[in-house]
């Protein structure tokens, strides 16, 4: 595998390939229903009779193992899509880089060449200089050879599934009566696209397709995993409660470099009680507790940062107040990474409903540090005293754990008003802002910064900036190390 044959690859060419194997599935399914339902009854005794039933339990074998080699092969495809998908996009991300450093990318042997004496380095033509550039071409080429790998174990899982349905492996046995058929079809149906998404319950058939066209339209495919349609149910703007009087949210979007294997990242505030005060009329809120399977909708702000497809989505929901008006504003959020994955998200949040002049202080805002880790994200840094803050990790294998609650520091409903222009400090910041600027060591404890990477504006589905990586380093880190000014 190498960088022009992974350019070559275009996944959504999989795309009727999934539409044709999901449409057969679905009909192979619904026959084997209808000749499961088609025993011969047992009032019907003779020779003849114990031909037919066994006649029917072939025939219903026969359709059960169809049905499972083309949902594995349904799986398998679609599961290859996102996982070229993911490899291509960091590929470009990194000869993106590349590219604006002037670096030089064979795509052939994968190599990476440096100018003798880079024009942006710190010292021009120094050892220095050439040896940061280096470095850093030597990272981007590390993040390179990570997207040929994750793409070349995609084609190879691809191959062995279609190698055992060509040779006939999957093979399901039904039985005379029938009775395993049910449990079988229920290993082998998405519980996504029947209706379910495990931990939220029952979705109606409306919003599933609302949330099938948002995940298409920001990810240039259909969602294919539980995380997709979580992250789904984030990018669907439509409003279902029926306060919010069809009022759509409003959803700002950005791409970061994907870190496969480190999952999800889902973060809500939300108003815990039902009303709060405000002038000249007061506020709904959420008026709920925490909850790990939270529903996009029920937040004021909801936050997705999915290391899996490379993408971070920030939600603001409408506002209501009591006399029944609703508005929604847009969240201003700003972004930094690290070419190792860390995170610095800034966010701001206006209530449109606040009285003049308040947006100075009483807003949802704070910094978030998102570090990428072997036992999945941190999330920590410094956020307001209102309102209630809870992030949640969803790991690839579909586990889900409670990174950070942190409860608002006034439950009545003069919360907002007293607090929102107060912060605090919350869960693991490592190095909080430190590996997004390249450091300089001085002497002893004393470092001082050179260089810090700049904060890319997240925005909509019609203009998804890509957040640049930066390599920075993690700078003064013992206690008692000194920034000097």
């Amino acid at each position: 595998m190498n960088i022009a044959t992974l350019k070559s690859w275009t996944p959504s060419s999989l795309d009727p390939v999934i539409d044709t194997l999901n449409n057969r599935r679905k009909g192979l399914a619904d026959l084997t229903d209808e000749m499961v339902d088609g025993t011969p009854p047992a009032g019907w005794v003779s020779d003849d009779a114990e031909a037919a039933r066994a006649a029917h339990v072939r025939m219903c074998d026969r359709l059960a193992d169809a049905t499972a080699t083309v949902a594995a092969v349904l799986g398998g495809v679609s599961e290859a899509q996102s996982d070229l998908i993911r490899a291509k996009q960091l590929l470009e991300q990194q000869l993106a880089t590349a590219d604006s450093y002037g670096w030089t990318v064979n795509t052939s042997t994968n190599t990476i060449t440096v100018p003798a004496a880079p024009i942006w380095a710190q010292e021009p033509g120094s050892g220095v200089g050439i040896a940061l550039a280096q470095g850093m071409a030597d990272e981007c080429a590390r993040e390179i050879g990570y997207a040929l790998e994750d793409a070349q174990a995609a084609d190879d899982a691809l191959a062995r599934i279609l190698r055992a349905a060509a040779r006939g492996e999957y093979d399901v046995n039904i039985g005379a009566d029938g009775g395993k058929f049910a449990s079988v079809m229920d290993q082998l149906d998405d519980p996504i696209t029947d209706g379910q998404l495990p931990g939220w319950g029952e979705i109606d058939p409306v919003r599933r397709q609302a949330q099938i066209d948002a995940f298409t339209e920001a990810m240039g495919r259909p969602p294919a995993s539980v995380s997709d349609w979580k992250l789904a149910a984030a990018l669907d703007p439509t409003s279902y409660d029926a306060k919010n009087q069809d009022t759509d949210a409003v959803i700002q979007i950005g791409r970061i470099t994907p870190q496969p294997g480190q999952g999800t990242v889902r973060i809500g505030l939300f108003i815990p009680i039902e009303q709060v005060t405000n002038f000249p009329h007061d506020d709904l809120g959420d008026n709920r507790g925490f909850d790990p399977h939270f529903d996009p909708e029920q937040t004021r702000v909801t936050m997705f940062i999915d290391y899996e497809t490379g993408t971070i989505v920030v939600r603001q929901n409408p506002s209501v107040d009591a006399a029944g008006n609703v508005a929604v504003d847009t969240p201003r959020v700003d972004v930094r990474q690290t070419t190792a994955g860390n995170l610095e998200v800034h966010y701001d949040a206006i209530n449109p409903f606040a009285p003049p002049g308040s947006n100075l202080m009483h807003t949802v805002n704070g910094t978030l540090y998102v570090n990428p880790g072997p036992g999945g994200p941190q999330v920590g840094g410094n956020i307001g005293d209102y309102p209630q803050f809870g992030a949640y990790h969803d790991a690839p294998n579909g586990t889900t754990n409670t990174v950070v609650q942190d409860e608002a520091d006034n439950m009545s409903s003069l919360g907002p008003m007293l607090e929102l222009p107060q912060h605090h400090d919350i869960g693991d910041s490592q190095y909080g802002d430190a590996p997004f600027s390249s450091w300089r060591h001085l002497s002893g404890e004393y470092w001082e910064r050179h260089g810090t990477a700049l904060p890319t504006r997240l925005g909509d589905d019609t203009d998804v900036p890509a957040v640049e990586p930066y390599l920075g380093g993690s700078g003064p880190g013992d206690p008692g190390d000194v920034e000097v000014a």
